[in-house]
C-alpha cells in the first residue's frame, strides 16, 4: 500500500513541477513578447 502511495505522491510532485515549469515558460515568453512589443513601439515613435 505504501508503495502505491509513494508512487502517487511522486507522480503528483512531477505533475506539479511540470505545471510550474509550464507557467514559468509562459510568463517568460509573455515578458519577451511584451518587451519586444514595447521596443518596436518606442522605435516607431522615435522615427527610426
Amino acid at each position: 500500500m505504501s508503495g502505491i502511495l509513494g508512487f502517487l505522491v511522486l507522480r503528483a510532485g512531477y505533475t506539479w513541477a511540470a505545471v510550474a515549469l509550464f507557467v514559468l515558460a509562459v510568463f517568460a515568453l509573455g515578458d519577451l513578447i511584451w518587451l519586444r512589443h514595447k521596443g518596436t513601439h518606442r522605435r516607431i515613435r522615435e522615427g527610426r
